[in-house]
């Protein structure tokens, strides 16, 4: 999966069916040639997602730091800062 950013004010028809709006941005599956037509674009930021890119990563980094144990993967962002702040007693 591709995040593709435009960094400017005015929407892009990027491919068929895939409208860019300004200043937004669209989680697309792409062709890898169209994204590099793209990225040679400085209207346009390519942002690569992969299955190991999880957001909550850092969280349990920090939750396993502070309590020796793995997160449960299930816990939101903010069941986990809670869960950090109990463990360093805060």
């Amino acid at each position: 999966m591709t995040k593709i950013r435009n960094l400017t004010g005015a929407p892009y028809d990027i491919a068929p069916g895939v409208i860019l709006p300004a200043f937004g941005e669209v989680d697309t599956d792409l062709p890898g040639y169209i994204v590099e037509i793209l990225a040679l674009s400085a209207a346009i930021e390519i942002v690569t997602i992969t299955a190991d890119d999880d957001p909550l990563d850092q969280w349990r980094d920090l939750y396993k730091e502070a309590t020796g144990k793995d997160a449960d993967k299930r816990w939101s962002e903010k069941r986990l800062i809670e869960e950090i702040e109990k463990a360093s007693g805060e």
